[in-house]
């Protein structure tokens, strides 16, 4: 995605945020500090924690990454329909509880993979598709109940309420994906995930070894990057970000990154089935989705972006 650049006899546009010089960028203990923040707060505070205190107990057993993908992918579509068809208060309150349990082994697949030093492109592309189908699942077991709920109401007012909340959440899902491991890689270990991932898989697909899931993955990165990448000075994303880490606008943007994610969506609509409030909770989604998404593009490239552009 190009810019255009500005005359030279034109001033240059004026920073966002004030930005120090490079030799006053952050140490490492502060930048990772800092990258912290690019998870979101329930996920922090919560989800990690317990995903950590279960590692504790079930780490021993022989169960790989991707069997915990499988296994919260599953989870997520049986809570959906238990939302769907349930009635009772009961009903909803299982399904509140699916909901969470999908949630927390989500953050478990991380967890596991890092102990065991599993890892990988793959895992990763894999856990983002499992994620694809438990949200896909739980719109259409939320519009279903509304349907239910709601008989009066047409059906395709439900349908078409479910894709723009869907294509809320897969905007926002995606483009996190893209700025946490972007900014999180860079800040904590001074590296670029993203381009060390797509070597990988290129790597991959030369020697013959890809499966279906790396091109996917090779396409999804390709995308993220043509959509969300700004265009930094002398082209160099890491020095851009390790240079300008002790910026207002930096730490603004990281912290605003961490509510970008659609985790936090996921927890209000978790509560909007145990309070039975989903309508409701389907048009804050949206709202938010809508908000956050903006704030991130627009703040990411008036931060990390070149100085001086039109």
């Amino acid at each position: 995605m190009q810019q255009s650049t500005s005359s030279s006899s034109a001033p240059p546009a004026a920073p966002l945020f004030v930005v120090p010089s490079a030799d006053a960028s952050a140490s490492l203990e502060v930048r990772r500090s800092l990258a912290a923040h690019l998870d979101d707060p329930l996920n922090r505070y919560y989800r990690y924690p317990a995903a950590r205190a279960l590692l504790r107990i079930a780490g021993g057993l022989p169960l790989r990454p991707d069997h915990i993908t499988y296994l919260h992918t599953a989870v997520g579509a049986l809570g959906a329909t238990v939302m769907a068809f349930g009635t009772s208060r009961t009903a909803m309150v299982v399904a509140y509880l699916l909901l969470e349990v999908r949630m927390v082994l989500d953050c478990y697949d991380g967890v596991l993979a890092r102990a065991k030093k599993l890892s990988s492109p793959r895992g990763r592309t894999l856990d983002e598709l499992g994620d694809a189908v438990g949200y896909i699942a739980i719109c259409i077991g939320m519009n279903v109940h509304l349907h239910r709920a709601i008989p009066g109401i047409p059906g395709e007012l439900f349908v078409l309420l479910g894709m723009v909340v869907l294509a809320a959440g897969a905007m926002c899902g995606h483009a996190y994906d893209f700025y946490k491991r972007r900014l999180g890689s860079a800040l904590k270990d001074g590296r670029d995930a993203i381009a060390e991932e797509l070597d990988q898989k290129h790597a991959l697909v030369r020697a013959g070894n890809a499966k279906w899931i790396t091109r996917f993955g090779i396409w999804f990165d390709r995308w993220q990057v043509r959509l969300y990448e700004p265009l930094y000075p002398a082209g160099n994303a890491v020095g851009t970000i390790l240079e300008r880490s002790q910026s207002t606008g930096v730490r603004f943007l990281v912290r605003l990154i961490g509510f970008i994610s659609w985790d936090n969506v996921l927890g209000m609509i978790s509560l909007g089935v145990l309070l039975d409030r989903i309508f409701e909770v389907e048009l804050v989604a949206l709202a938010y989705g809508i908000v956050m998404f903006t704030m991130a593009r627009v703040t990411m490239w008036r931060v990390l972006g070149r100085r001086g552009q039109s």
